[in-house]
């Protein structure tokens, strides 16, 4: 079953929970209806990708891909993201490759590094670096990686100059991470590479009033020119026969065999004190520390097709990367990047399908120095039971349960799920609008007798 089945399959006002994966193919939906997207895919290689024509859709937890960029020309062909006009979308935690169409303070066309290159990195100095991005609305800039600064995070539409600057990096280091661009609604993503790796010889150290422009190519400083000294042959002037510059070759050959013997007779051995007292310091600035996790919202009980909503916050003494929450023996399993000390994130998903049971979800955290703890609990997955109920009114008023209207009253063998429900009645002749609270029980009818003004 493709996505699009999935969609088509699901209810009115019903919870669309997707297993981690890609889904290929444009995509329309065309009902309320919630997606959570655990985190998967969807992708086409011309938009719209995903299309939006019915109101009180919410998308979470989804990444939306134009996957090529050979379709010039052709109408909707970067869209990521289409809403019809005069609809709202709710949207959380989306990544959208591409552009949108219908969303206040979302629409335009943004143009910007899919693979952002910072190189090269001189190792222990403080390297400046810009580039330049053209987006149509306000957003900010937002890193992964700890040894890069965003000195100019707050984007203004049109198009802006980003300064970069990279400090104190060791030699063969490897930048790699993410930049996310986080406008009102949703977050597009820059992919980083680059470090202190291979430096050319004699390469220039960028600073702030010249910094290196990753939208061209860099060119290092050239070497000096040889001094007096120093053997020098101008062809221009010097008209050397074929034995006279085979000489020069095979001299200079045996020049630098000799100097590079000499030179590694000079080298003093190695000594290990040093490296020793370094390690020890290393050690001791070691982060061993886990970070703490907790889970909060979750009921202990809930019914078979209920949505459970919940909280995971991380927090830890030096620096955070990573949350992973699941729902063990079952497809649930979202995980979130973060940085600093402490974190904090909303989710939900859909026990629709599920089977009766005790369920154990968990919650991973890990550090940057790869410490990592994990926190569980449990809930109880019970089936459905249902009761009936007769209701009665004075005056007679229309009933929502959901959102949903179920007539007027009087209502008889009105069939609920057991439990507690909320049950809304309106007449706006008389200007009532209340909710009342009902006590359904299994397999029994009840009578409810509800009198207002």
């Amino acid at each position: 079953m493709n996505l699009q089945e999935k969609i088509d399959n699901t209810e009115e006002y019903g919870t669309l929970v997707l297993e981690f994966n890609e889904y290929f193919g444009q995509a329309v939906i065309s009902r309320p209806i919630t997606i959570d997207g655990q985190n998967s895919t969807l992708c086409s290689k011309g938009g719209p990708v995903l299309s939006v024509h019915s109101e009180e859709v919410e998308l979470r937890n989804i990444r939306l891909e134009v996957t090529s960029a050979s379709q010039k020309g052709k109408e909707d062909a970067f869209l990521a993201l289409v809403v019809r006009e005069n609809i709202r979308v709710k949207v959380e935690n989306v990544v959208v490759k591409g552009d949108v169409s219908g969303m206040i303070n979302e629409d335009g066309s943004w143009e910007y590094h899919d693979v952002l290159h910072i190189w090269p990195v001189v190792p222990k100095k403080k390297n400046y670096f810009v580039f330049d991005m053209d987006v149509p609305v306000s957003c900010v800039l937002e890193t992964d990686i700890s040894d890069l600064k965003i000195v100019n995070p707050g984007l203004s539409p049109g198009m802006n100059k980003i300064s970069l600057e990279v400090e104190n990096v060791k030699n063969e280091t490897i930048l790699f991470g993410s930049i996310e661009i986080k406008s009102t609604y949703l977050t597009r993503i820059m992919s980083v590479s680059g470090g202190s790796f291979g430096i050319p010889v004699n390469i220039r150290v960028p600073d702030k009033d010249n910094p290196i422009c990753i939208d061209k190519s860099f060119e290092p400083v050239q070497p000096a020119p040889a001094t007096p000294s120093e053997p020098v042959i101008r062809s221009k002037k010097l008209k050397l026969g074929l034995a006279a510059i085979l000489f020069v070759i095979v001299s200079g050959l045996a020049f630098f065999f000799l100097f590079s013997k000499s030179e590694e007779v000079k080298k003093p051995p190695k000594k290990n004190i040093p490296e020793a007292t370094s390690e020890n310091v290393r050690q001791a600035e070691k982060d061993t520390r886990e970070p703490a996790g907790t889970i909060r919202d979750i009921k202990d009980s809930y019914r078979i097709g209920d949505t459970i909503s919940y909280t995971v916050s991380a927090n830890d003494d030096k620096s955070l990367r990573k949350m992973a929450f699941k729902v063990h023996d079952t497809s649930v399993r979202t995980s979130w990047d973060v940085s600093g000390q402490s974190a904090s994130q909303n989710s939900s998903f859909s026990t629709k399908g599920w089977k009766s049971g005790t369920y154990t979800y968990s919650l991973l955290t890990e550090d940057r120095a790869g410490n990592t703890k994990e926190t569980r609990g449990n809930f109880v997955l019970a089936d459905i039971q249902y009761g009936y109920v007769n209701i009665f009114t004075r005056p007679s008023a229309e009933i929502y349960i959901d959102g949903r209207s179920l007539g007027s009253t009087p209502k008889a063998e009105l069939k609920l799920p057991a439990g507690r429900v909320d049950i809304r009645f309106v007449n706006e002749s008389h200007d009532i609008d209340v909710v009342e609270t009902i006590t359904v029980r299994p397999n029994e009818t009840n009578k409810e007798i509800f009198k207002w003004k």
